[in-house]
């Protein structure tokens, strides 16, 4: 069974939090798409080259071609739309219909709190997910998420 997390998110700073998230998981090796509507893929390109001055997170936006040349594509992955290609997690920036997840083995969504539309949202997403009976479902604070991770 896949699974998914949702990260509470209580402020509007989820491009950090995709970040701060991503930095985790590269660090272990994982390979990671990063799911975001095509005018936001721009803005996380480029906060991946910056966010850290002495760090640096392999990373393209995914273009059509890359599907035939798959052994030259960087670990992270930024995408806005679903791909044949395999990764390791799916984090997912902005929604993606549960049709159209593949077969990550951690899908990494976001409750975000700090808006009423935004948390219904979040929470009817996770009812969906729930009712689909394909994936096992938890919640986690950021801090929680990356010291489980760094655990393991």
């Amino acid at each position: 069974m896949q699974k998914i997390i949702f990260i509470e998110l209580p402020v509007a700073r989820k491009e950090q939090y995709v970040t701060d998230i991503t930095e985790s998981l590269f660090a272990l090796n994982k390979s990671i798409h990063i799911f975001a509507q095509k005018n936001k893929l721009v803005a996380l390109d480029r906060l991946l080259w910056v966010r850290k001055p002495d760090s640096f997170l392999p990373h393209a936006i995914f273009q059509e071609s890359d599907q035939e040349n798959s052994d030259l594509l960087e670990p992270i992955l930024l995408i806005d739309r679903p791909v044949r290609l395999t990764a390791d997690v799916l984090i997912l920036h902005d929604p993606l219909p549960v049709d159209q997840i593949g077969s990550y083995e951690l899908i990494i969504d976001f409750a975000e709190l700090y808006d009423q539309n935004r948390l219904k949202d979040s929470r009817q997403r996770y009812k969906v997910f729930r009712d689909s009976g394909r994936f096992d479902l938890s919640f986690e604070k950021l801090g929680s998420f990356l010291k489980l991770i760094k655990a393991s």
